[in-house]
């Protein structure tokens, strides 16, 4: 009970998201109890436990084990592919505003002071969300939630830029053959 009302409701998720996106310093006592899962840190896994809390059996439904999240970028669009997550929160290196998404119509999305906020009361995402910001951005941390309020490992994916495949050798094959590749920068490769 964010605003000790006696009550943990909607207006508890909203005064949390504030705290979240800077608009408003929590006291100690807010800051406590919007923490629900007590890791001394406001974000969204608070947001989705306090979700959880509300719906109580009624969120079970929507619960996958089965979390995963990707990431890339690309000038000023971010694209998140994910299994089975209920949210998402973005700190960018700068301030740039979201001109365009394609979120599911029943997820929420608050953005302020360079932080990125988005949940889902229903069912977890399983797909991809593009988001379009009006500027070119870096991505400072990304923290992503499943259903049950726990962080999913979020992994940033390097699309290729340009690469080349050389010649195979011997050729034709024989039980053993090399294959040369050039990539675009110095990266690991498997």
């Amino acid at each position: 009970d964010v605003n000790f009302d006696g009550e943990l409701n909607i207006l508890d998720i909203v005064q949390t998201i504030n705290f979240i996106l800077l608009i408003t310093d929590p006291t100690d006592n807010e800051f406590m109890a919007a923490d629900i899962n007590n890791d001394n840190s406001l974000d969204i896994l608070d947001i989705v436990g306090m979700i959880n809390q509300i719906q109580g059996s009624d969120r079970v439904d929507y619960i996958d084990n089965n979390s995963k999240s990707f990431y890339s970028m690309n000038n000023n669009q971010l694209e998140l592919s994910a299994n089975s997550i209920s949210g998402f929160q973005i700190k960018l290196e700068k301030h740039s505003n979201i001109v365009s998404s394609n979120l599911p119509s029943d997820w929420y999305i608050y953005s302020s002071n360079g932080i990125v906020l988005a949940y889902t009361m229903n069912s977890p995402l399983n797909g991809k969300i593009t988001l379009n910001f009006d500027d070119n951005i870096q991505i400072e941390d990304i923290i992503v939630s499943d259903s049950y309020g726990n962080e999913v490992q979020s992994s940033y994916l390097i699309e290729p830029i340009l690469f080349s495949i050389n010649e195979c050798y011997p050729n034709p094959f024989n039980p053993t053959t090399s294959i040369s590749y050039d990539l675009y920068d110095n990266l690991n490769s498997s």
